[in-house]
C-alpha cells in the first residue's frame, strides 16, 4: 500500500458524516481532560468558530447580519444528540453570552423527503420549554443539490450549506494535525476533476453528474443517486411510439447504454431487435459500440460503450472534461441518426 487509507474515503454514507459534524460540534466543550496536547487545543478552537460559523450562515439567511452577543460568544457547554424526534444532529449550546439550539439535516448523496417543517415545529417547542435560546437550523450536504431544491430548503427554513462551504471554512483551521480531521477535509476535497478515475468514488461520480448537468452543453434530463444507484439520463426521443435514450449506469459498470422503454408493458424481443439494427446500420469506426444480449422487459439495453471508451482521461489518470462531453456529444448524434 502505498498511500495511507482514508476513513471517510471508504465509508461515504450518511451516518459518518454525522458522526464528524457530532464529534466536531462535541469538541467545542471546555478540554477538561489531562495533558491536552496542541490538536485538542485548535480542534476546540476550530469546533467554536465552527458553531459560530453556523450560527452565523442561518442569521443571514434571515436577513440578520449581526448578533451582538455571538461575537463575544465563549461557550461553556456543547450538548449534542443523535435523532432526537429523528432530526440527524441537534446541539444545544450554551455560555455567558448567549444559547442556542442548533438542528443539523446532512445529508451525502440522498435526496431530502424528510418533514423540516415538523423539526423546526418540535425545535421551537423545546427551546421554550427549556430554554434553549434561538434556534438555528442548518441544512448540510457534501453532495451536490440543484437550485430549485436549495431554494426550496431555504424557504422551509433550513440555511444551506454546501461542500463548498465547508472547505473554506476549514482552510482556515490547516493546521491540525487529527487523523480524523484530516481524513473528513481531504476526502471532502476529492473531486472527480482531481482524483484519478479508477479511485472514484461515490462523490466523484455525482460531481460528474453535476458538472454534466448544469455546466456542459449536454441536455441531461436526470441525474440521481438513488439508495445507491447511480445513473444520467439524457437524449430521449420516440421512436415507433417506444422511448430510446442515453444513459450511464451504475448497475451496468458505468457503461454507456442505450436503452429502449415502455413504462407500462414489456417490449419484445423483435422490437428491441429492431432498434438495435437501425444502431448498427447507422454506426461507423469512430464509434465504439457493441451489442447487448437482448431480454424481454420495460426497459431494455441493446447497445453499450464501455466505461474506458467514453470516460476520457488526461496523462496523469485524472478525466479528461473536455474529450469526455466530445466523446458523449459522438453518441447523442448517433441516437439522433435512428431517428431521422
Amino acid at each position: 500500500m502505498d498511500k495511507k487509507p482514508n476513513l471517510f474515503f471508504i465509508s461515504t454514507k450518511e451516518f459518518a458524516l454525522d458522526a464528524f459534524v457530532a464529534w466536531l460540534l462535541e469538541m467545542a466543550n471546555p478540554i477538561k481532560w489531562n495533558d491536552p496536547d496542541n490538536d485538542d487545543i485548535n480542534l476546540n478552537a476550530c469546533a467554536k468558530d465552527f458553531i459560530k460559523f453556523l450560527i452565523i450562515k442561518f442569521l443571514e439567511m434571515k436577513g440578520k447580519k449581526n448578533d451582538s452577543k455571538l461575537a463575544d460568544l465563549e461557550i461553556d457547554k456543547v450538548k449534542v444528540d443523535h435523532q432526537w424526534k429523528k432530526i440527524d444532529i441537534s446541539a444545544a449550546v450554551s455560555g455567558k453570552n448567549g444559547k442556542y439550539f442548533i438542528i443539523i439535516e446532512d445529508k451525502t448523496f440522498a435526496e431530502h423527503d424528510n418533514p423540516l417543517a415538523t423539526y423546526i415545529k418540535n425545535a421551537e417547542k423545546l427551546c421554550v420549554e427549556e430554554d434553549l435560546g434561538k434556534l438555528i437550523c442548518i441544512y448540510l450536504k457534501t453532495g451536490p443539490e440543484s437550485k430549485p431544491s436549495r431554494e426550496n430548503i431555504e424557504k422551509r427554513g433550513f440555511k444551506y450549506i454546501d461542500r463548498s462551504d465547508l472547505i473554506k471554512f476549514f482552510e482556515k483551521h490547516n493546521k491540525i494535525k487529527n487523523d480524523i480531521y484530516i481524513d473528513f477535509v481531504e476526502n471532502l476535497e476529492k473531486t472527480f476533476e482531481t482524483e484519478e478515475i479508477q479511485k472514484w468514488n461515490d462523490n466523484c461520480w455525482i460531481g460528474l453528474g453535476d458538472y454534466l448537468k448544469n455546466y456542459s452543453k449536454l441536455k441531461i434530463e436526470e441525474w440521481k443517486n438513488l439508495k445507491g444507484w447511480f445513473h444520467i439520463n439524457w437524449e430521449t426521443h420516440t421512436w415507433k411510439k417506444y422511448r430510446i435514450f442515453l444513459q450511464i449506469d451504475e448497475h451496468k459498470q458505468f457503461d454507456l447504454c442505450f436503452k429502449i422503454s415502455d413504462d407500462c408493458k414489456k417490449i419484445s424481443t423483435e422490437i428491441a431487435q429492431k432498434f438495435q439494427d437501425k444502431l448498427m446500420e447507422n454506426k461507423n469506426e469512430k464509434y465504439k459500440i457493441e451489442k447487448t444480449s437482448l431480454k424481454s422487459g420495460k426497459y431494455m439495453v441493446v447497445a453499450k460503450i464501455k466505461n474506458k471508451d467514453w470516460l476520457l482521461t488526461k496523462n496523469d489518470g485524472t478525466i479528461d472534461k473536455d474529450a469526455t462531453i466530445k466523446e458523449l456529444t459522438k453518441y447523442e448524434e448517433l441516437l439522433r441518426n435512428c431517428i431521422s
